[in-house]
């Protein structure tokens, strides 16, 4: 809704499928309200073909949190994502992937994304797996066009990259610093083009990479 607060979504069941450009979203589309929040509780989550779960905010209102609980795996492929966006003032949310996850698979293009285009602060992303998070030409993303660059936080015994896939932080223009990004693992494995990088293209400074691998 324009002025009224946005709805939250929750969704509790074993096994969450959606293929063919199946959309799970919420939003707010102007004023000072926030957007919606989504809880996704699963056992499963898997996404095809463009699928995907958004939270986006068009006003001054803060956007929606996404929140995947998973008690064993989530895999996102063949371009699905899970996305938070601001286009004005208003913070994009954050995701979050916690609670119990085990394996968490991006490929073939699939992503997690927080973005603004307006003068907003993108949303941090946190994944916590008790497994493995494998980027096979997968991305984990933050972006902001002129506010505050998202934080990215990554824990997972094994954090393997390959085809080009990666781990990025940004900021296009403005005097904000760019997000930090920190990943705690035991194994780290990139090939074939894959990255971690953050990058700032106005006054402020590009955010710091901290990996601790034990």
């Amino acid at each position: 809704p324009a002025e009224a607060q946005a709805g939250d979504i929750i969704l509790n069941t074993p096994i969450l499928s959606a293929s063919e450009e199946g959309i799970i979203s919420a939003g707010s589309l102007g004023g000072g309200k926030k957007g919606g929040d989504i809880d996704v509780n699963v056992t499963t989550l898997d996404l095809r073909d463009s699928s995907r779960i958004e939270s986006s905010t068009r006003g001054e209102g803060r956007g929606g949190v996404i929140t995947v609980s998973a008690s064993d795996a989530v895999t996102l492929s063949a371009a699905a994502k899970i996305s938070t966006e601001g286009y004005e003032s208003g913070k994009a949310g954050d995701i979050l992937l916690e609670e119990g996850l085990k394996t968490l698979t991006l490929k073939q293009k699939a992503s997690l994304s927080s973005s603004n285009s307006g003068v907003g602060d993108a949303g941090s992303i946190t994944v916590n797996a008790e497994a493995s998070m494998i980027l096979e030409s997968g991305s984990v993303t933050t972006e902001a066009a002129q506010g505050r660059g998202g934080n990215i936080s990554v824990t997972a015994p094994v954090l393997s990259a390959s085809q080009g896939g990666g781990i990025s932080a940004s900021v296009s223009g403005g005097v904000e610093d760019g997000g930090q990004i920190e990943i705690d693992v035991t194994i780290l494995d990139f090939s074939s083009g894959s990255r971690i990088e953050s990058s700032t293209g106005g006054e402020g400074e590009g955010g710091v990479i901290t990996i601790r691998a034990s």
